[in-house]
């Protein structure tokens, strides 16, 4: 937990894509699809022990039909890029989405957006979260606070804006 909170913003800010999840076996980059396919909040193994499902729950309301999406899950053995490149290469049929991706293993949260917000708004959400809640670790809170965010600044048009030529 202290990894994640005292995550930099440099770190965040360079990865461009960011840590967490499934393993990287067939498998589990098949179980990984289905759940984004279904659902914009996955969470999976010792990610259970950060967001509990009554939580997942109040994020999927938070997020409603947005193009929002949480990961919650250990990074598979290839790691954290590798992983994140799992989650973007599964969403990335859509227009626009914004996902952030907590490493339940590492301790790393990070994010990416296509579309909705200016090019690295996602990472920079992200580190301001990370920020807010370095003292008190609240996970739930910086998720839900990261989902508010990135809502209110996609809805604020800057996004749209930003990626028009």
């Amino acid at each position: 937990m202290k990894r994640l909170l005292a995550l930099g913003a440099g770190t965040l800010a360079a990865l461009v894509l960011f840590p967490l999840l499934l393993a990287a076996s067939p498998a589990s980059a098949s179980t990984l699809s289905d759940c984004l396919a279904r659902q914009h909040v996955c969470v999976t193994g010792e990610g259970r022990s950060l967001v509990s499902a009554g939580q997942q729950s109040e994020l999927e309301r938070q997020i409603g039909g947005d193009g929002i999406y949480l990961v919650v899950a250990p990074s598979g053995s290839a790691g954290y890029r590798s992983s994140m490149n799992q989650i973007i290469s599964t969403l990335d049929g859509h227009a626009q989405f914004t996902v952030g991706f907590l490493d339940s293993k590492q301790q790393h949260f990070g994010a990416y957006n296509k579309g909705m917000l200016p090019s690295g708004g996602a990472a920079n959400i992200a580190t301001r979260v990370v920020e807010q809640h370095q003292a008190d670790q609240n996970v739930f809170a910086a998720l839900t606070d990261f989902v508010s965010d990135v809502k209110g600044e996609a809805g604020s048009g800057s996004g749209a804006a930003a990626n028009a030529p």
